[in-house]
């Protein structure tokens, strides 16, 4: 019987624990067309959502990874335009509020496991991760 207790006493407050974990927020890709840094509106929307969940847990870092494809352009040029992406969503963020020195940048050129097209074409946000 005490044995029981005290397994029932564990599990409420592992359970009662658990309330206070959040989940992770999901990432946003923001989209770019070919050969392009420009942000468009759908791109602008995706970021300042992100900036709403980043704004709302101030201690948490904002990660940047960007991504070019290296099949339709050489790996230097994919290289700099995945920093240009990072770049331009990493100064759209700051444009909304989020404190400049939480955002890391990983400009990573090009993804082997994304095909490409639109998806290797893309700058993912992840808060604090």
């Amino acid at each position: 019987m005490r044995r029981a207790a005290v397994l029932l006493t564990a599990s409420a407050l592992a359970l009662g624990g658990c309330s206070l974990l959040r989940s992770s927020p999901p990432t946003y890709n923001v989209f770019f067309a070919d050969a392009s840094a420009r942000i468009d509106e759908p791109a602008r929307t995706t970021i300042v959502e992100a900036a709403r969940v980043a704004n709302a847990h101030p201690s948490d870092p904002v990660i940047l990874g960007g991504f070019a494809d290296t099949k339709s352009a050489n790996a230097a040029r994919a290289r700099e335009l995945a920093r240009e992406r990072v770049d331009a969503v990493s100064a759209a963020l700051t444009n909304v509020g989020v404190n400049a020195t939480r955002i890391v940048r990983s400009p990573y050129s090009d993804d082997p496991q994304t095909p490409s097209g639109i998806a290797s074409r893309r700058v993912e946000i992840d808060v604090g991760r």
